[in-house]
Parts: C-alpha cells; sequence; structure tokens
C-alpha cells in the first residue's frame, strides 16, 4: 500500500510538468496604411549632342525618397533601343555603350567613377560600392532623405543607329 501511495505521488507530481507534443502557434498580420515606397528624380530626360567614342557626365541630378515613412535602398538598371550595354567602363565598341551612375551625398560634387558603378540590363542593389563612392549612396536613404545622382556615358566606337534612347531605372523594392 505504501509503495502505490508513493507511486501515485510521484505520479501526480510528474503529471504537473508534463508538455504537449504538438504545440500550436498563430500569424499575426500587420498592414501600415498610408505609406507607399517611392522615389522622386528632379530631371526625367538627358539630352546628348555627341561624337562616337565620346565620355559625357551629367550634372548631379537630385534623387528623393518620397516614401510615407520607409527607409528605402535603390536599385538600378537600364534599356536601350538601339545600342549594346557595356558591363564595365572600358567596355565601349561598336554598337556598345556604357552607362555608369554614382549616388552619392547631395551637393559634393563630380565622383569617380568604377566598374562596379556601370548600369546593366538587371536591376543591381546600392551600395557603398555598387553606384556609390562613400558611406552616403543609395542603400539605407531616410525618408525624405535626398541624394545626388551623377551619370557618366560612354558612346560607342562606331554606330549603325545614330539616335539611341536609353532608360534607365531606379526602382524601390
Amino acid at each position: 500500500m505504501k509503495k502505490l501511495i508513493l507511486f501515485l505521488g510521484v505520479v501526480v507530481m510528474f503529471s504537473g510538468m508534463l508538455y504537449a507534443d504538438n504545440p500550436d502557434s498563430m500569424t499575426i498580420s500587420v498592414t501600415i496604411t498610408g505609406a507607399t515606397k517611392s522615389v522622386d528624380i528632379s530631371s526625367t530626360s538627358w539630352t546628348l549632342s555627341v561624337a562616337t567614342g565620346t565620355t559625357n557626365n551629367s550634372g548631379e541630378i537630385k534623387v528623393t525618397n518620397n516614401s510615407g515613412g520607409f527607409t528605402e535602398t535603390y536599385q538600378v538598371k537600364s534599356s536601350s533601343t538601339n545600342w549594346e550595354a557595356g558591363t564595365v567602363l572600358a567596355d565601349v565598341g561598336a554598337n556598345r555603350r556604357v552607362l555608369a551612375s554614382v549616388i552619392k551625398t547631395y551637393g559634393v560634387g563630380l565622383p569617380t567613377f568604377a566598374n562596379d558603378d556601370v548600369v546593366g540590363l538587371s536591376y543591381v542593389t546600392c551600395s557603398a560600392t555598387a553606384f556609390g563612392d562613400s558611406a552616403t549612396n543609395g542603400a539605407n536613404v531616410a525618408a525624405g532623405g535626398d541624394r545626388g545622382m551623377w551619370l557618366q556615358l560612354k558612346t560607342p566606337t562606331s554606330v549603325a543607329s545614330t539616335t539611341e534612347n536609353i532608360t534607365l531605372y531606379v526602382y524601390v523594392p
């Protein structure tokens, strides 16, 4: 009898420590209303009349994070109608252009362009090295924050078409 009471006491004591074999969970979904991701580029065109085989730098173009409260990191790509897109600064050739972009502190002046600033046909995320030359670049731009964007276009060494339309996309994922 003493063994049975001791056994029941041990069972009761341990039964309070048992846990479910299959815990359950729930998902909490939150939507912030009235906030959108958006970027504003102060200039919508850059018109050039230049010779083949030349390097051309734009003036500074203001890029503003005009989202409703988001910190944004930009992505950049380009498209062309007639010329191929080069992949590094020296990649100009027959019907091949190179477009480079640097996004940095607004109002600081012309940057130094590097191979990782070349704008290709697929989106690339901005960083201190990709499309940037400083700690202030197209990454982690505070809501309402401004950046300066500089462009460099190297024209083809020869062309089949003397006109070209290049579209530069600055995207917020």
